[in-house]
């Protein structure tokens, strides 16, 4: 489970660099949108490691 333990504080730190990028350019700027992204990627990353580990169990 340490991968979904890792993964959680990635995306800890994305969120916050985009919660940040979002501050100083606003949401339009391609900076905010390429932080949007990494954050997306991230969870779709750890959803899909999650089930994994879940249908595993079963």
């Amino acid at each position: 489970m340490s991968g979904l333990a890792d993964l959680e504080q990635v995306i800890e730190v994305l969120r916050q660099n985009l919660y940040r990028a979002a501050l100083q350019y606003g949401l339009n700027r391609p900076e905010v949108l390429q932080a949007s992204r990494a954050l997306d990627d991230a969870l779709n990353e750890y959803e899909r490691l999650k089930n994994a580990c879940s249908c595993q169990a079963i």
